[in-house]
């Protein structure tokens, strides 16, 4: 680079020192933190497998703290007065793990600031050990929406049969 190069950018070069570092960065979540957002994603599928209705809204309900504790509702409705579970979120619940005769397991989950991607399997339940393979499992994949340790919704974004645990792949730049 010259002198002339040097000098046209020098503008730039000052009002880019004048500029806070933090307004491009962006944190990433401690282990701590990961470990406690997939603890509380794991209680909502449990709860839904368990075709515990109450739960599984209580959770999309409550407001965590990032200590993980619960917000009392009072609390919690003084300062959240509008928060609700949507009706996107609620649909879920019946249209998902309502076969007592499946199985349900997490396969694995990805955990970004905005929220953790989880994908999941359900297959059915083989009672007979001469039966040598069961019917293909079912993946689904789902974007839990949760800022922090508070759940806010849950989107479903793909469903496939399918042997293969690993069918859903991320792909990352061109």
């Amino acid at each position: 680079m010259d002198r002339r190069h040097l000098l046209a950018l020098t503008p730039l070069l000052l009002i880019l020192a004048s500029m806070p570092a933090e307004a491009c960065s962006y944190g990433l979540l401690s282990t701590a933190m990961s470990a406690r957002r997939r603890k509380i994603v794991t209680t909502v599928f449990e709860h839904w497998w368990a075709r515990d209705r109450a739960a599984f809204l209580k959770d999309f309900s409550d407001i965590v703290r990032s200590d993980g504790t619960t917000m009392p509702p009072k609390e919690a409705r003084a300062l959240y007065p509008s928060r609700s579970v949507s009706a996107a979120t609620m649909s879920l619940f019946d249209r998902f793990f309502a076969d007592d005769g499946r199985i349900q397991r997490i396969q694995w989950t990805l955990d970004t600031p905005a929220g953790m991607i989880v994908a999941c399997s359900e297959f059915d339940k083989v009672d007979d050990a001469n039966v040598p393979c069961s019917p293909k499992p079912v993946l689904h994949l789902f974007l839990v929406e949760m800022p922090g340790l508070t759940l806010e919704a849950m989107t479903h974004m793909a469903t496939t049969a399918t042997p293969q645990s690993d069918v859903f792949h991320l792909s990352v730049g061109d």
